[in-house]
C-alpha cells in the first residue's frame, strides 16, 4: 500500500522564544505582507525597529513557529514597565499575532499564546493585549481577561 500526502504526519508546531533582531524583523515584515494591506505600519521595517529594538523597556521578544525553516506563526512581545500603587511591574504587550493560512485549525494561535504566557509567567510579569475581533475568541478561550 502506498501512502499519500494526506497519510503522512503533519510536522510538529514547536514554538520558540527569540529576541527580535534585524534579521527577524525582515522575516516578520515579509510574513506580514500576506496579512496586512499596503501602507500598514506592520510592513514598515523602521516601525518594527522603533517598536522592538529602540524600546526603552528593552528588546522585544517573539514567539516564533517555523516549519522547515519557514515562518508559520508569530507574536511579538513588546516590553513595558507599568506603574501602579504598589510600585511597578514589567510586562509584555502582545502585538502582530499572525498565523499562516495553511496551518490554521491546528491550534497555532493557542500554541503561540501558551508559549507567551509561559515566558511571561517565568518572569513574574504581566501579559497584555488588545485583540481585534478575530483574535478575541482565542484570547478568551485562554482565560485572558480584558478591562
Amino acid at each position: 500500500m502506498t501512502s499519500t500526502n494526506s497519510d503522512q504526519a503533519l510536522p510538529p508546531l514547536v514554538p520558540a522564544i527569540e529576541a527580535v533582531t534585524e534579521t527577524l524583523i525582515g522575516e516578520m515584515v515579509a510574513f506580514g505582507a500576506s496579512h496586512y494591506p499596503v501602507g500598514d505600519p506592520n510592513l514598515d521595517v523602521n516601525y518594527f525597529r522603533w517598536l522592538c529594538l529602540q524600546n526603552p523597556a528593552g528588546i522585544a521578544q517573539a514567539v516564533i513557529i517555523r516549519v522547515e525553516g519557514k515562518l508559520v506563526g508569530q507574536a511579538i512581545m513588546v516590553p513595558v514597565d507599568l506603574a501602579h500603587a504598589d510600585g511597578s511591574v514589567h510586562g509584555y504587550f502582545v502585538v502582530s499575532v499572525l498565523t499562516h493560512p495553511q496551518y490554521r485549525n491546528r491550534r497555532l494561535f493557542s500554541t503561540i499564546i501558551d508559549a507567551a504566557s509561559t515566558f511571561v509567567s517565568g518572569r513574574a510579569g504581566w501579559l497584555l493585549g488588545h485583540p481585534n475581533a478575530a483574535a478575541l475568541p482565542g484570547w478568551t478561550r485562554k482565560q485572558m481577561t480584558f478591562r
